[in-house]
């Protein structure tokens, strides 16, 4: 069920590096292999798992900022007891999207982000939360980025 989930959300090779599996033995895989397909490389260290953070960005325009302020706390409460390692909340002033809503959140690795995401596509509390928000706000758009810890 997870893979499924993030494979639609995400596209099978993502899900895939993730560590998820439509095994239902959950097959995991650890960042030093996903480093090693993505590059072709071996980390110079194989021994030490690499830290590969995942940081969701989504951008909102639209709400009034108190609304918007109490949603992304209620969100922020739902994203951490999923597992999220942190969440903010911040308001763009420069540039072509000033004005507009940017929320982040950070997930330690790709299998933290897939479990959390399943966890908050079976919370219908979270769902709520969602959909209430999609009245009061439109998504601009979204990206999923990688760090790589140096």
């Amino acid at each position: 069920m997870l893979f499924e989930t993030v494979s639609k959300r995400l596209g099978d090779g993502l899900a895939s590096m993730a560590g998820l599996s439509s095994n239902p033995k959950g097959a995991v895989i650890s960042a030093a292999c996903v480093s090693t397909l993505s590059t072709g490389r071996i980390p110079a260290k194989p021994e030490k798992e690499l830290q590969m953070a995942v940081v969701a960005f989504v951008r909102y325009s639209g709400g009034k900022r108190d609304s918007v302020v109490a949603a992304a706390k209620k969100g922020k409460a739902f994203n951490e007891k999923a597992g999220a390692e942190w969440f903010r909340l911040s308001q763009i002033h420069t540039g072509p999207h000033t004005g507009q809503w940017l929320v982040s959140i950070r997930w330690a690795d790709w299998a933290t982000y897939g479990k959390g995401q399943q966890a908050l596509a079976d919370n219908a509390a979270f769902q709520k939360l969602l959909a209430d928000n999609a009245a009061m706000l439109k998504q601009e758009g979204r990206m999923i980025v990688v760090g790589v810890d140096l």
